[in-house]
């Protein structure tokens, strides 16, 4: 595993991704823009390279109950209960 600088900042990633064997997007929530990851996303297609997921860091899970999710995030994941 390499751990690079963000894409926007300096090229750096772009040479490194050349060598991995995949790569993964870091996304920190709540602060990463939409249109910042989209052009993430076309820098680095732009060196022919493509992430194979991503990952959202920093989430704030109490905000999840505002939609719903917390109940079944604690219980399925945490308990592996069914949630209804």
């Amino acid at each position: 595993m390499v751990d690079a600088p963000p894409v926007i900042a300096v090229s750096d990633a772009l040479v490194v991704g050349q060598l991995a064997d995949a790569i993964l997007m870091v996304i920190k929530a709540d602060s990463t823009s939409k249109k910042l990851a989209e052009t993430t996303i076309k820098r680095l297609a732009q060196v022919h390279l493509r992430p194979v997921g991503a990952i959202l860091e920093q989430q704030d899970v109490t905000k999840l109950s505002e939609y719903g999710y917390e109940t079944a995030y604690y219980h399925g994941h945490y308990y592996n209960t069914p949630t209804s």
